[in-house]
């Protein structure tokens, strides 16, 4: 009878697509998960901008920014001892993450890019000069930094790119223009990010299109265009890159946000969908899982993630969850902020 009736939702939608001529964004499956969360950690109190679980699960990095305002301190805790903080440090700025799957921390520091070992505690910096260098993004398997490179005085006159190092006495050279969205491919090699164009064939506006960096070759190249403006990008397999985007149908129904699916080839589908997701993704940051395939965000209805391999949403009703979020991939945690602190939530799915 299931299989009954599966058949004929597939064959309605079929036939809605064939009648009306309208491409019909997927019903991706929604597992609602009763779990309750753990308090973890407690904070001083402040916000936190930015939490990092190093691969092994073993290391958590949060940057807290005080109340009232200020630099905003950087904490790195060993989970090994009683969650004990081995580093603190007051900083100026706003990223961080674990360099691939080592102890390596990698941030934003008074217009710097600098390293952490979170284990001998030395610190060093990969830049420094008069530019301002900020926004660093590690390539999944720590091959590479990647981060914007702006001259000072100002962001006019094309000063502003994308530079990338080996950060093991590599040395600095620049990728492309800086653009928005960049993302890592699985591999390490290449960086997707979103171009804007106008005079699009419909007339007024602008137009949205995907384009790919390689390392050793500087400049952009064209991929493919975008289904409205992407609000998250996202290289979950090699053979697949997606984005967020708002889409309203061809027959004038309600704006959704959708994600868009778009091949090495540039060929682009709809992949996936929540009703979580209103008309306006702009409101939700996203944060993908380390090995790619799952992205977990707080949507409209709780705290929940996207499993791109299996096809399948999991979300998490009941919990009071907040941003910023942490994956534990090795310990199958999902790290969140709530009252007093931090809080876990075992991960579902395969």
């Amino acid at each position: 009878m299931v299989a009954a009736c599966a058949v004929l939702v597939g064959i309605s939608y079929l036939m809605l697509d064939i009648l009306s001529g309208m491409v019909v964004a997927p019903k991706t499956p929604v597992r609602e998960v009763e779990a309750a969360g753990e308090f973890f950690l407690s904070t001083a109190g402040g916000e936190v901008v930015a939490m990092e679980m190093s691969a092994d699960g073993d290391m958590l990095a949060l940057l807290e920014e005080p109340p009232g305002g200020g630099k905003a301190r950087l904490r790195v805790f060993d989970l090994t001892r009683e969650k004990s903080a081995v580093f603190e440090e007051e900083i100026s700025g706003r990223d961080l993450a674990w360099l691939g799957y080592s102890r390596l921390l990698v941030y934003e520091d008074g217009g710097n890019i600098c390293l952490l070992d979170a284990v001998t505690l030395e610190r060093r910096e990969l830049t420094s000069g008069p530019e301002r260098d900020y926004r660093p993004l590690p390539s999944p398997d720590g091959r590479y930094v990647l981060w914007t490179r702006l001259e000072r005085g100002g962001e006019q006159g094309g000063t502003a790119q994308m530079w990338v190092m080996e950060p093991e006495g590599g040395e600095a050279t620049p990728l492309a223009n800086k653009a928005e969205l960049a993302a890592w491919d699985p591999a390490g090699g290449r960086v997707v990010s979103v171009g804007k164009g106008y005079g699009a064939p419909e007339g007024g506006g602008a137009e949205y299109y995907l384009q790919v960096a390689t390392v050793g070759r500087q400049g952009w190249e064209y991929l493919a265009p975008c289904e409205g403006e992407p609000r998250f990008l996202w290289w979950p397999s090699p053979q697949e890159a997606l984005y967020v985007a708002p889409w309203r149908p061809s027959d004038q129904s309600a704006t959704r946000a959708v994600w868009f699916g778009v091949s090495g080839m540039g060929e682009t589908r709809k992949a996936a969908s929540s009703e979580s997701l209103g008309e306006d993704p702009s409101r939700y940051r996203f944060y993908p899982a380390r090995r790619g395939e799952r992205v977990a965000y707080i949507g409209d209805k709780g705290l929940e993630y996207l499993d791109h391999h299996a096809g399948r949403i999991y979300r998490y009703p009941r919990l009071s969850a907040a941003c910023p979020l942490a994956w534990d991939e090795a310990g199958g945690w999902i790290y969140y902020c709530g009252e007093g602190g931090i809080y876990r939530v075992a991960q579902r799915g395969g």
